[in-house]
C-alpha cells in the first residue's frame, strides 16, 4: 500500500464547522428547538454525552429535509484555500486522499460537490 492522507472535514477541509452552520441556520429561528439544542450542547460540553450522541440528538431537532440541509451547506460552506491543490497533488502523485469525519456524509458530499471535488 502506498501513501494515504486522511483529512478531517469540519474546520479542516471546510473553513468552518458545517454541522454547526446547518444547526444554527435551521434552529436559530425557532425558540423551542434552539433551546433544546442549547441543552443538548451543554450536556455535550460537560461530557455527559458523546459527540455522536450530541450530533444525533441535535440533528434530530431539524425538521428540514436532508436535501434542504445539503443545499444550504453547498451554498454556504467553503473549502479551505489550498485544499484543491492538495487534491491535485495527490491525484498527480498516486497518493490516496480520504476524508474522515464525525460529521454527516450528505453535507460533506454536498460541500465537496459544490467545490467541484466530488471524487
Amino acid at each position: 500500500m502506498g501513501t494515504v492522507i486522511l483529512c478531517d472535514f469540519d474546520d479542516t477541509v471546510a473553513d468552518q464547522n458545517v454541522a454547526s452552520l446547518i444547526l444554527e441556520h435551521f434552529l436559530s429561528g425557532d425558540r423551542d428547538r434552539s433551546c433544546q439544542w442549547s441543552q443538548i450542547y451543554q450536556r455535550f460540553a460537560k461530557q455527559d454525552i458523546s459527540l455522536a450522541a450530541y450530533q444525533e440528538q441535535a440533528f434530530d431537532l431539524l425538521q428540514e429535509s436532508v436535501e434542504e440541509q445539503a443545499a444550504y451547506a453547498r451554498n454556504t460552506a467553503s473549502i479551505r484555500p489550498g485544499f484543491d491543490q492538495l487534491v491535485h497533488h495527490c491525484r498527480s502523485n498516486g497518493i490516496e486522499l480520504g476524508i474522515v469525519s464525525h460529521g454527516l456524509d450528505y453535507y460533506i458530499r454536498a460541500v465537496l460537490d459544490g467545490a467541484g471535488l466530488s471524487e
